[in-house]
């Protein structure tokens, strides 16, 4: 299963060498601002979360992860949503509000005219066919019994 995760490493930190993940050309998330001297990876696998887990350079750090593509549970009937999603390792929590940039508004000459929090939930980066990502107030159940 291809699994998209969300990690948080060193500003400036390499990518480690001959790994089967893949990272946007940006080098960053696209969307996400740096906070605490780190940056946002958005990083795609073919490895299972374990194996990926247990390479990962010591600065590097898991903040969610999911499948590519989730799965969920339909109504027979009338087709609507009634489990789900399934495929979610860890989802994401809201404390990566701080990695998403505010919103900010400006009038015709460039000025700034008002500015808003990013909020948790917010729509993110994803990879091409990948599903959005679940924000952890939103029924996810955590898998692993752990604090990001």
């Amino acid at each position: 299963m291809k699994l998209q995760m969300l990690c948080t490493v060193p500003e400036g930190a390499q990518v480690p060498p001959n790994r089967p993940f893949s990272i946007p050309p940006s080098g960053t998330m696209p969307g996400t601002i740096t906070a605490n001297g780190k940056i946002a990876l958005h990083v795609g696998t073919s490895e299972t979360f374990e194996e990926f887990e247990a390479n990962l350079p010591p600065a590097w750090k898991i903040i969610a992860a999911q499948a590519f593509t989730l799965t969920y549970d339909y109504d027979e009937e009338d087709g609507s949503i009634i489990g789900g999603p399934h495929g979610v390792e860890v989802p994401v929590p809201h404390s990566f509000v701080t990695y998403l940039p505010d919103h900010v508004e400006y009038d015709e000459e460039g000025n700034e005219t008002s500015s808003t929090p990013a909020q948790p939930g917010e729509l993110m980066h994803t990879f091409a066919g990948a599903d959005q990502w679940v924000w952890a107030d939103v029924g996810a159940r955590r898998k692993r019994k752990r604090m990001f």
